[in-house]
């Protein structure tokens, strides 16, 4: 059996799936398991099942592995999950213990994002193997290998214990791991040690190192910060530290917090015309296929008109957020993270700076929907309109106003007509041209 709890900020949890699962292999027992969330707001779990009276056997069997990896996917609110896809079989040496590290979604492989999975495993003669695997959100291998492989024998003296394995969002990957010496030959029992590696198969870097430390926490942040919670003493987690290392970006990013987005328009940062039309491009570093998520724009005053569409105002910041998943890659049908709230945004000019037009009237067509909510032509609903429109413009005086001119559009009466007067601007600089009040009339579907 499984259960997903979501817990939110406020500390209420909430279920999002629940089931079962059965060992896809005769006489194997799930000896242990990682659950993460992807990109594209599915679950994942992995997990390995291991023959216990076959895996410490000296025999090779290749119709009978010693263990094996599978995974499975689970969408959120349901409580079914998607078959078991294999992932990776040992067959070799006999073992004396197996298990996963770590599980991680979201990092650039191979010009890709994909998932990726760390396990260790130790075999009876004392070597332990460290081996990471890279998988598509469909399931397809993309990369598999090792990490290292180390004799962890105590008449070395020493024993290596890794602990935690890390991707970072620029690049490269860290581990953490314990050192364990025979403290009758050293003044000290064990060594805590942060390494790096640019990719998974170079040599590690020593970033940190402290002596006879408990790891209390460790993680890493957005911006490539990797940062360590331990204690100095052993036994204990009183008195502890922390220490953080700001890493290089190996991938560049634009700006975007997304090293898969090359450039946009409009730009970070830019200042649009009072005629933009909402156009939105966005530049990837590979070919691309449209998915479930959306492109959002906001003003960032809160404001929340109902019955209106996005209005570019005067003097004002918009910011722009893309969902995650809201394309795939062509090539793996993988989907790419988006742009979080805060990081694309742009802003009007300060003032119109606009040419004098004459006073006119405007009509504005109302669709069926709005029809039908201002059939009995009640006068505090065509208020409440005239009021969001001057609102989102914004207009702080009467120069627009509902004319008594209020019908059934003779082409078409599931429609109806409102006619507006404008006044001219009195003062260019600093309020909407006529012809600027018109555009954004124009933009209204009511």
């Amino acid at each position: 059996m499984y259960s997903l709890v979501y817990k939110s900020d406020n500390g209420t949890a909430s279920p999002i799936s629940n089931g079962s699962l059965t060992s896809p292999l005769n006489e194997y027992v799930f000896y242990s398991q990682k659950t993460f969330s992807k990109v594209d707001g599915q679950y994942a779990i992995v997990y390995i099942v291991t023959d216990r009276s076959k895996s410490s056997e000296f025999t090779i069997d290749y119709n009978r592995s010693k263990f094996s990896m599978y995974l499975h996917f689970i969408k959120d609110s349901t409580d079914q999950s998607s078959e078991q896809i294999l992932l990776y079989q040992y067959y070799d040496s006999p073992l004396i213990d197996v298990f996963l590290t770590d599980c991680e979604a979201g990092f650039n492989s191979l010009g890709l994002q994909s998932n990726i999975c760390f396990l260790t495993y130790i075999t009876l003669d004392a070597m332990e193997y460290i081996k990471f695997v890279r998988f598509s959100s469909s399931g397809s291998i993309i990369q598999e290998g090792f990490l290292s492989t180390r004799s962890n024998t105590s008449f070395q003296n020493t024993i290596v214990e890794s602990v935690y394995f890390g991707i970072l969002p620029y690049g490269g990957a860290i581990e953490f791991n314990f050192t364990y010496y025979n403290s009758s030959l050293y003044n000290f029992s064990s060594i805590l040690t942060l390494q790096f590696r640019s990719n998974l198969n170079t040599i590690s870097d020593i970033l940190f190192q402290t002596i006879n430390a408990n790891l209390v926490s460790q993680g890493i942040f957005d911006n490539n910060t990797i940062w360590v919670v331990y204690s100095p003493k052993v036994n204990t987690f009183n008195n502890s530290k922390i220490t953080t290392i700001d890493m290089e970006h190996i991938y560049n990013d634009y700006g975007y917090e997304n090293v898969a987005i090359l450039s946009s328009y409009p730009t970070l940062n830019m200042t649009i015309s009072l005629s933009y039309n909402s156009q939105i491009n966005i530049t990837l570093y590979a070919p691309i296929v449209l998915s479930a998520g959306n492109i959002s724009i906001y003003q960032t005053d809160n404001s929340n008109n109902l019955l209106l569409p996005l209005l570019i105002k005067i003097n004002s910041d918009y910011m722009i957020i893309v969902d995650d998943n809201f394309v795939r890659a062509l090539s793996f049908n993988e989907p790419f993270y988006g742009i979080k709230q805060g990081v694309w945004q742009v802003t009007t000019p300060k003032s119109y700076n606009s040419k004098v037009s004459d006073s006119t009237q405007a009509i504005l067509r109302l669709n069926s929907d709005g029809f039908s909510y201002f059939s009995n032509y009640n006068e505090t609903q065509f208020d409440d309109l005239l009021q969001q429109i001057k609102e989102s413009i914004p207009l702080m005086n009467d120069r627009l106003q509902i004319t008594h001119n209020i019908q059934p559009d003779p082409s078409d009466f599931s429609k109806l007509l409102i006619e507006f007067s404008i006044s001219k601007a009195n003062d260019p600089l600093n309020e909407p041209s006529v012809d600027n009040i018109i555009n954004d009339l124009e933009k209204i579907n009511i």
